[in-house]
């Protein structure tokens, strides 16, 4: 019977083992063909074969110097980079505040309506951002704010914000109220017991609400494509997108302008890890 059960586990563990590498394999293969892609003239791409003859890094090259890849006269990929960071890093920041200060307030706060406004917090979220295009974009033009830095920064912080207080209000339920009072008892004010005490035990969540606001931001391609018209606003994605437009298709410069993009994430994912993991962690034990 030992010798059975052992067996069944041996093939349990498998089966685990060739279903896991069958979906990194399905996962990393876009990756690894993307990459490949953009180190091979686009000559090579239509032969049939996924490892390039001929290596060759002028498709990135050819991203950096101005006018190369689009139908206008584009400024290089480092003005589109700096565009994206931009933004990305202020709708980051704009939202950790925010959401900080408004879940510490739908836990602390008791008031009339307080779960009621947690559904619809939750509920605002789950819309499509594609529905929201047109109310946003008629708000912006009458306040004069398409083709700014300021409307898609509002935009963007617009669909994380309710999701990001979300994430903290599940968070900050499982502080201890004695930690406020003690910090109170000591002379700080409610929001100085936030931004003294709370905030920094909860760090690892609120980084999560980083990282995921300045993703969603970064990888944003609809926002851009509506509200920006100047070329000098152009974000990563939308300058990936109009990358298809000319005489023909240039894959190789497609696919180095999808690897450049994919590296800033990829990075601050490597470097939050252990506050992600720990943060969504222990948000989803205390929720």
């Amino acid at each position: 019977m030992r010798l059975n059960f052992s067996k069944k586990g041996k093939t349990r563990k498998l089966i685990f083992a060739l279903i896991s590498a069958l979906i990194v394999i399905e996962t990393l293969f876009p990756i690894v063909f993307a990459f490949l892609a953009s180190i091979r003239p686009d000559s090579e791409l239509y032969q049939g074969t996924l490892v390039p003859k001929t290596l060759t890094l002028e498709n990135y090259v050819a991203l950096f110097r101005p006018g190369s890849y689009q139908q206008t006269e584009s400024r290089g990929f480092s003005k589109y980079i700096l565009n994206s960071a931009v933004v990305a890093l202020s709708v980051s920041a704009i939202s950790m505040i925010l959401s900080s200060l408004a879940a510490y307030s739908v836990v602390r706060v008791k008031f009339k309506g307080n779960g009621l406004f947690l559904f619809l917090l939750l509920f605002s979220y789950l819309f499509p951002a594609i529905i929201l295009i047109a109310p946003i974009y008629i708000v912006l033009s009458t306040l004069n704010l398409t083709d700014t830095y300021q409307g898609i920064i509002l935009s963007h912080s617009a669909l994380t914000i309710p999701f990001s207080t979300w994430l903290l209000v599940s968070y900050f339920k499982g502080v201890p109220l004695e930690l406020d009072e003690a910090a109170m008892l000591d002379g700080c004010s409610r929001l100085g017991a936030l931004i003294r005490i709370i905030m920094p035990i909860s760090l690892p969540m609120i980084a999560s609400v980083g990282v995921f606001s300045f993703t969603l931001s970064w990888d944003d391609l609809i926002f851009p494509l509506i509200l920006f018209s100047k070329e000098d606003l152009y974000t990563l994605p939308l300058v990936s997108f109009n990358i298809i437009y000319g005489e023909y298709l240039k894959w190789g410069q497609l696919m180095a302008a999808a690897m450049i993009s994919s590296l800033p994430p990829l990075i601050l994912y490597m470097y939050a890890q252990k506050y992600l993991i720990g943060g969504l962690t222990t948000g989803a034990i205390k929720g």
